[in-house]
């Protein structure tokens, strides 16, 4: 999927005024580039910028809504931007003051805003530059060893325990940070990219190209989850309020990036950042972890060893919560955590059989969303995430593992 609206000079140059007078800067050297698509820009568009005045030197990233106005309606573009936008202005400052107060220490788990704007037909994000930074994305088409999954689960165990912490030692705070971030948005977008047609459409995949490798039963199964589809949405949206907080929502391998001691041989990550975050909302953290999870790490062995990468996840999480001076025993009890994976757990699974397609698409695979919007705009909302590909031998291996796992462990 591709958006090619693209930024033009006059607008980026507006864009870096204020950030220029903030740090004092006259005259500077601006140089643009084609950069890597910070998340795959798939509901925006980006530049690399690079600002240089004498020995100071600004590597940037710009993430800017597109302008045309049937893209924006499309998809849905104010109301992602706004999301993020506040994410980057409120939540997060809210989140480090805390921290700051807590432990002398900030959050360091997603790229700096030096700028943004949430204005109608305006928005931007003025991020620093992670690439540029030493940080990687990995490739989508492969899956996740242990080294880097283990580094996934240490940084999401710290962002979901700064915000159970926030949520019990400062409730007005969380409580008015849950209030600029309205839950049901996940629930609108789904319903708006009609997701439930790409799921159908990739059990027709495995219908086909499966050989035999998923039993009936198990299909009968699944389409009934995706026939109620949005009634689970909906149940994840307004599950036990005792355990929500606030998550990160889009938890796929594009949405993080990782940084490699390079003086090593090995391929061990080191650093890990977090992007893209129009989908945040207030929920159960297991919607974090099983997206993660079942789209980016279900080799058979790593299924086989669930039990003990949510463990390391947990004993993390009770490490960051007693450092903030609260209890997981007490905040969220390691049997309700395993309780909720049982029940909510299958949200990865049900987003794996839709993403994983769009994962494995090579080039000219998956559909040009500006293209198909502007020629056939009463057809886009069907085909946004739609996915031809020519070899579905990768996908049908990936779901029919998955869904014995699910299958063997109750999960469905």
């Amino acid at each position: 999927m591709t958006i090619d609206d693209p930024i033009n000079e006059s607008d980026i140059k507006e864009i870096l005024r204020d950030f220029l007078a903030e740090k004092g800067i006259e005259d500077a050297e601006i140089i643009y580039r084609d950069g890597p698509n910070l998340g795959d820009g798939y509901l925006g568009v980006t530049k690399a910028i690079t600002v240089k005045k004498g020995e100071t030197s600004f590597d940037l990233f710009l993430k800017a809504a597109p302008k045309d106005e049937k893209l924006r309606l499309a998809l849905n573009t104010h109301l992602v931007f706004k999301r993020e936008v506040t994410v980057y202005t409120k939540l997060f400052p809210a989140y480090n003051k805390f921290l700051q107060e807590k432990i002398g220490q900030e959050l360091n788990l997603t790229p700096k805003c030096y700028n943004s704007n949430a204005e109608e037909s305006r928005e931007f994000l003025l991020l620093e530059n992670l690439n540029d930074l030493g940080f990687k994305v990995f490739d989508k088409k492969k899956l996740l060893d242990e080294d880097h999954i283990l580094m996934v689960l240490k940084n999401y165990a710290k962002f979901h325990g700064v915000s159970y912490a926030l949520k019990e030692q400062r409730g007005d705070v969380f409580a008015n940070l849950c209030q600029t971030i309205a839950d049901d948005t996940i629930l609108l977008l789904f319903k708006h990219f009609n997701l439930k047609t790409t799921l159908s459409d990739s059990v027709a995949v495995l219908k086909e190209y499966g050989n035999g490798k998923i039993d009936s039963s198990t299909f009968e199964t699944v389409e009934k989850l995706i026939e109620n589809f949005y009634e689970f949405i909906k149940e994840t949206i307004n599950c036990n309020h005792d355990q929500t907080i606030l998550v990160h929502g889009d938890c796929w391998i594009n949405n993080m990036q990782f940084k490699y001691d390079v003086s090593s041989y090995t391929k061990k990550p080191v650093d890990l950042r977090l992007v893209d975050f129009q989908l945040v909302r207030k929920t159960l953290p297991v919607i974090d972890l099983s997206n993660f999870f079942y789209c980016s790490a279900i080799t058979q062995e790593n299924l086989d060893k669930l039990d003990f990468y949510l463990d390391y996840y947990y004993e993390n999480l009770k490490d960051v919560l007693k450092k903030l001076g609260s209890n997981a025993d007490k905040i969220y009890p390691y049997d309700k955590f395993k309780e909720n994976w049982r029940k909510f757990g299958k949200y990865g699974i049900i987003m794996t059989l839709g993403g994983s397609r769009i994962v494995l698409a090579d080039a000219g695979e998956t559909v040009n969303v500006a293209e198909k919007i502007r020629t056939d705009p009463e057809e886009a909302d069907k085909t946004l995430f739609s996915v031809n590909l020519s070899n579905n031998d990768e996908y049908v291996d990936r779901m029919s593992r998955v869904l014995k796992h699910a299958v063997k462990n109750k999960y469905l």
